[in-house]
């Protein structure tokens, strides 16, 4: 049976999938009914110049025989060649009018014959209002053609009844996008369970992995350390046995930090929270480094406030104080600066408690803080072999944090060069 904590990764990978196979679907229903109705109004507009093409080739009228003398158009069936069809239905289908205008702009003539809703003061506005060699005023289509005696013909199509075709095919296609979406939402939803149970069960498996590989590896270091007691009652102790020691307590430190991981990431209701003092807390982890600061000739400084309570794991927040400070203490440079505040805020009332913990560097990652937080990533490897680091300290302090229902935040500072860690609890 899946605990609280899988049951919340679980939801939050099936929301992951849900999102992101939502975000590809509706990008793709998107642009279909996008180009849908572009190439349809292109269509409408590239059939009205088609028919204007026509109407200025005959000055602003149809030939209205389109079969030979003394031939009628054949009996049914009806023609064959479509295209050759619609040309010749096109002057009995078509809404048009022209203007002529003299060099003045004022109205020789006005063809209106074909069209019951234009008057001649309107077919005027309407020219008037014509600008360039083409274009469209309103629902109408219009080509302007320069005649030989120094008139102006302009012709006008009426796009009114495609224009409303299109818009009314622009609502239904968006209907049944919409209905589309919510359709696939619901599959989506429903197997989204199936398609993330594999990573679900790939997860389960690496804290299970985590776990017996941490607890197994306890028993032969412990093998190995007592070794190294024996090896040096007899007299054998040097500088190899020393840096046997030094690996033994970093393997044991990785160890812990990998258990503590994953029993963090558990659920919420296999830990007990207690109210205890935060202050007193704080300042006893704070004091194990002042050896280390000493040693390093580091100016290190507290400023803790006395008296804060909270309800939470102590040992938790106490480790995750010596994981700040020690992350702090590795990447300050020889002679560096590290400060370490505990404080009310007192304007955040769904997060009242800060632990703030700064250093100087002498040169900042160039990496987005954000990946700092992830298991054993290592902005300078050299470095970190150097100073012992493993890259988990950070991934376990965010997963204290979190389990607490706080967050934290690293942000990067110039002049000089500061990385401050901020842990809201």
């Amino acid at each position: 049976m899946a605990s609280t904590g899988d049951n919340q990764i679980i939801r939050q990978l099936r929301r992951k999938f849900v999102m992101t196979a939502m975000t590809a679907l509706l990008i793709i229903v998107v642009s279909m009914v996008g180009v849908i109705n572009l190439l349809n109004l292109m269509q409408i507009q590239r059939r009205s110049d088609e028919v204007l093409g026509i109407l200025s080739e005959h000055d602003g009228s149809f030939p209205m025989r389109p079969f030979e003398d003394g031939q009628e158009p054949p009996a049914a069936p009806p023609f064959k060649n479509a295209p050759r069809a619609r040309e010749i239905e096109m002057p009995f289908e078509t809404r048009y009018f022209s203007v002529t205008q003299d060099g003045e702009g004022d109205i020789i003539s006005c063809d209106l014959s074909h069209i019951a809703l234009v008057t001649e003061d309107s077919a005027l506005y309407y020219a008037q209002q014509a600008s360039g060699e083409k274009g469209q005023v309103g629902s109408y289509r219009y080509l302007v053609k320069e005649q030989e005696d120094g008139t102006r013909l302009t012709m006008f199509v009426d796009q009114g009844l495609a224009l409303n075709n299109a818009k009314n095919l622009f609502f239904i296609s968006v209907i049944i996008a919409l209905l589309a979406l919510a359709a696939m939402f619901a599959l989506v939803s429903l197997f989204a369970g199936r398609a993330v149970l594999p990573a679900v069960e790939a997860m389960e498996k690496q804290k299970q992995f985590i776990s017996d590989a941490g607890h197994e590896l306890k028993t032969p270091l412990s093998v190995i350390l007592s070794s190294v007691d024996v090896l040096e009652l007899e007299g054998t102790k040097n500088k190899w046995t020393n840096n046997i020691r030094a690996q033994i307590a970093q393997l044991k430190r990785l160890i812990d930090h990998m258990l503590m991981l994953s029993r963090m990431e558990d659920s919420a209701e296999q830990r007990i929270f207690t109210r205890f003092d935060v202050s007193a807390a704080v300042a006893d982890a704070c004091r194990g480094f002042e050896a280390v600061a000493a040693a390093g000739e580091k100016q290190y400084t507290t400023q803790i406030t006395e008296g804060i309570f909270m309800q939470g794991d102590e040992d938790g927040i106490s480790e995750l104080t010596r994981l700040l400070i020690d992350n702090a203490m590795k990447y300050s440079p020889h002679g560096g600066c590290v400060s370490v505040q505990l404080r009310e805020e007192t304007g955040n009332r769904s997060h009242p408690i800060l632990l703030q913990v700064e250093n100087d560097c002498d040169k900042l990652p160039d990496v987005d803080p954000e990946r700092l937080f992830d298991r054993f990533y290592r902005a300078d490897s050299s470095r970190s072999r150097k100073s012992g680091g493993h890259g988990i300290g950070l991934s376990v302090a965010r997963a204290i944090v979190n389990a607490h229902g706080g967050n934290i935040q690293i942000a990067f500072g110039t002049m000089p060069n500061r990385i401050t860690i901020r842990a809201l609890l």
